[in-house]
């Protein structure tokens, strides 16, 4: 059984329901379902929230910020001091698989229904705009960089109908991971990491969290393009996807390059307990810029002299 076909079967409702564990009558509303954790088996107060329609939790009663149905077997299984790898995960739900079909059927309930993109493209250009020009200047990255990758996205916000602009990259579903100069960030179509590849034929692939990261790299590489493959998450939930491809792949490195941040360690445990099963090489690049949130926060605060960056006064 692999990821898609877990995620098809079943859903954290379902799981949740397989264990033992029911929602809150009175705490739960339509999409929103409250439990006592299962991984707190004493406790009196429901604290693990399940958001049904994106199939995510989180866990108020330790801080955690949760994640997706992966991620939670992995915790579960943690949490009873057995492997926690995603591929020991994978076993444990064959093993769900063995419960019978009347009961996991009774637990699922009605399918969960597709939540509408609440937003929709209008058109896709080269960018143009001076105020996405400034923007790009202010992340320091080149624009001879961010036309290679990037376009100015125009796009509707379905309710309401108000216009927006911003820059948008594509993802390896044909979705677009946008941004604008207001901060405001969303994933318009399928969530999906993105696929560069390299000039090389190396069998070494470089992963980071956002665009603006992987840009950065391109920047301080003095590059267009990258030697190496490159795969951009897009978003902290996509983690199974980005591992997924790495394994799929004949990759005998790979390069992080994380957030200086809780997500971030917790994206480079799981890609190295993902991983841990092959043969795989895996260097972590973020002391490189320990002192700064991520790679582009290293490259604002550098100055540029004869295309080098060196550190700011």
């Amino acid at each position: 059984m692999n990821i898609k076909q877990v995620k098809e079967q079943y859903s954290l409702q379902s799981v949740l329901g397989l264990l033992g564990h029911e929602p809150d009558n009175k705490k739960s509303k339509a999409h929103d379902l409250w439990y006592k954790s299962p991984f707190r088996p004493s406790e009196d107060t429901p604290s693990f929230h399940v958001n049904v329609n994106h199939d995510i939790y989180k866990d108020f009663g330790d801080g955690e910020k949760g994640g997706d149905l992966i991620w939670f077997a992995q915790r579960y299984l943690q949490s009873r001091g057995q492997g926690a790898s995603v591929s020991d995960a994978l076993k444990w739900f064959e093993g769900l698989g063995n419960a019978p079909k009347s009961v996991f059927k009774k637990l699922s309930g009605k399918p969960r229904k597709m939540v509408k993109d609440p937003y929709r493209v209008l058109s896709i250009k080269p960018i143009f705009s001076k105020t996405l020009f400034d923007y790009l200047e202010t992340r320091k990255i080149p624009f001879s960089i961010a036309k290679q990758f990037l376009k100015q996205i125009y796009f509707q916000h379905r309710e309401s109908g108000k216009k927006l602009y911003g820059l948008g990259f594509k993802t390896r579903a044909g979705s677009y991971d946008v941004r604008n100069t207001l901060g405001f960030k969303t994933m318009i179509g399928e969530k999906d990491i993105s696929i560069i590849k390299g000039a090389s034929s190396s069998n070494t692939v470089e992963v980071f969290e956002g665009v603006m990261d992987f840009l950065s790299y391109l920047a301080i590489e003095n590059k267009n393009a990258p030697v190496n493959d490159c795969l951009i998450l897009n978003s902290a939930n996509l983690q199974d996807q980005a591992a997924q491809y790495i394994l799929g792949g004949s990759y005998t490195q790979v390069v992080l390059w994380p957030d200086n941040d809780e997500a971030g360690r917790a994206f480079k445990r799981r890609i190295s307990e993902t991983l841990s099963s092959r043969s795989v090489s895996i260097v972590d690049k973020s002391e490189f810029y320990k002192e700064y949130k991520d790679l582009n926060d290293w490259l604002k605060n550098q100055e540029v002299i004869d295309s080098k960056f060196i550190p700011a006064p």
